[in-house]
């Protein structure tokens, strides 16, 4: 399953269980025009792929099977840790229900 494959369908899930869930889409290929842009915008590194408004909040970080996580990825997961989210890396749509389910236990449809 791509990235993108597990974003789709991770966005799915969450707001079939009724959650307000959204990507950042910090990941895309841009111009270093365009990137300084969004960086002045407020635009900034390493922020999850999918954030989770909710008491704890929940950053999901998602990857490929053999997708790395980056130093600014690491970074803001500790940060959000610090203020009482909780922060996960998923690799498969199973790794996503597990960290749901960690973080606010059985959750009603």
């Amino acid at each position: 399953m791509t990235e993108e494959q597990l974003q789709i369908a991770t966005i799915a899930y969450l707001r079939s269980l009724g959650f307000m869930a959204f990507a950042v889409p910090n990941g895309e290929h841009r111009t270093e025009r365009t990137g300084a842009r969004l960086k002045r915008q407020g635009v900034l590194a390493g922020v999850s792929d999918i954030l989770v408004l909710n008491h704890p909040g929940l950053a999901l970080e998602l990857k490929t099977a053999t997708g790395v996580v980056s130093k600014h990825q690491e970074s803001f997961g500790a940060a959000v840790i610090a203020i009482g989210w909780a922060f996960r890396v998923c690799r498969s749509l199973s790794e996503v229900e597990q960290a749901v389910f960690d973080v606010y236990g059985e959750v009603d449809t």
